[in-house]
């Protein structure tokens, strides 16, 4: 009671009407006068009972290390630099009577109080803000982790098209490291689209929207087929997912070669050669081998089924023969009797 006693006694003269006040009563902001020193609460209005869920004789018998949640010596710390310097706004937990944590932003300045100096902070409520700002900071990290595990090259170029950002996949992509990377332009690794157009990049990407495949260069000289979609983004700057295609392309290649290879063969080969789906039993394709010696034209046998061209001379070595495809997938060597259009075998 003493020492409550001995804070209610100090009576400033140039602010002894402040405690009684509208300005410090009846303000809807948390405001208290802090013993810098020690960090004992001198006083505390009514937005601050409201707040904290203590009376005012509560808070005034405690510190303010009681309230705030953070090491003991971090609070002296950063009060003592608020009484020095003026910092203008701290965020720190403050713990309220029923035990809950909540974000507040203290702006504290150092006014006179009688014959000492003291703190008067004022304190807003941030907890929303906070909790947004952590999950902002979560959507961040999540991104970040999908930015860096993505398989695809990944790079963020400002509107004159030099890098800014880039993931471990366009490093390895480029053969770059992260810092020669972000000294580049995206010229750099496309030469010969700047080169031969004679592109701004501005003007590369004015549509703000390109989907497309193009040849990458790399920091040994290499070159890989990628294909790159830019977008720009709502800041101005511009988005890069390269994905390599090098082998995908390859590898159409070489099945178109295979295929025209094949059909080289097919149409060209001596022996007749027919392909038809084994469970509807139509034919798919002919070579002109074949329609040499059945004597039909294309258009009458494509289609059409085995048993409407009566090609086979026995139904039975027909049904034997499909049993044969349907159970072993292949036939050698075995010979059959097939009847032209003129009924010839």
């Amino acid at each position: 009671m003493s020492d409550l006693k001995e804070r209610n006694d100090i009576k400033p003269t140039n602010l002894q009407n402040i405690r009684f006040s509208s300005l410090f009563e009846d303000h809807k902001a948390i405001m208290m006068l802090i013993r810098p020193q020690t960090g004992e609460i001198l006083d505390a209005n009514h937005s601050a009972e409201k707040f904290y869920g203590y009376s005012r004789e509560q808070l005034l018998s405690m510190t303010i290390q009681q309230i705030n949640t953070l090491p003991e010596e971090e609070v002296a710390r950063l009060r003592d630099r608020a009484f020095k310097e003026g910092i203008d706004s701290i965020i720190f937990p403050h713990r309220l009577a029923n035990g809950e944590i909540r974000f507040v932003e203290a702006r504290s300045s150092s006014v006179q109080y009688g014959d000492e100096k003291i703190l008067f902070s004022i304190i807003h409520d941030v907890t929303h803000q906070q909790m947004d700002e952590q999950e902002l900071i979560k959507k961040e990290e999540r991104f970040h982790a999908l930015f860096e595990q993505a398989t695809d090259a990944i790079l963020i170029a400002d509107e004159n098209g030099k890098f800014i950002e880039a993931n471990s996949s366009a490093c390895r992509m480029l053969k770059y490291g992260i810092d020669e990377l972000l000294q580049l332009e995206i010229r750099d690794i496309l030469p010969q689209v700047f080169h031969e157009t004679n592109l701004k990049f501005s003007e590369m990407v004015k549509n703000c929207d390109m989907h497309c495949e193009k040849n990458f260069s790399c920091k040994d000289q290499s070159t890989f087929i990628g294909e790159v979609n830019i977008k720009q983004l709502s800041n101005g700057d511009y988005q890069l997912f390269i994905r390599d295609i090098t082998e995908q392309k390859n590898t159409q290649e070489s099945l178109r070669r295979s295929s025209a290879l094949f059909s080289t063969i097919f149409e060209e080969s001596p022996i007749p050669i027919s392909l038809a789906d084994l469970e509807t039993e139509k034919y798919l394709e002919v070579n002109p081998a074949f329609l040499n010696m059945t004597g039909y034209t294309r258009e009458e046998i494509i289609g059409h089924e085995y048993n409407e061209l009566k090609f086979w001379a026995s139904s039975k070595q027909r049904r034997h023969v499909i049993s044969l495809l349907r159970h072993d997938k292949k036939i050698r060597d075995l010979p059959i009797e097939i009847k032209t259009k003129q009924n010839e075998i």
